[in-house]
């Protein structure tokens, strides 16, 4: 396949992501490394909050989100 191990497992893992959330992400052109910080937020209404405040702010994933 020519890609490395880690770089198949990112990708996969972006699938434990909410269905909704995965679609906002896309949506609003969020980056994978947006979609993966996500991943930190293990259910859905968390994930719908930083998501959110991610697209309303312009934030990027170096920036602290207080939630």
């Amino acid at each position: 396949m020519g890609k490395k191990k880690s770089t198949i497992a990112n990708k996969l893992g972006l699938l434990k992501l909410n269905l909704e959330v995965r679609e906002i992400s896309l949506e609003n052109k969020l980056t994978k490394r947006h979609s993966r910080a996500l991943l930190t937020a293990h259910n859905k209404e968390l994930q719908l909050v930083i998501v959110q405040k991610l697209i309303k702010n312009g934030l990027n994933v170096k920036n602290r989100i207080n939630y």
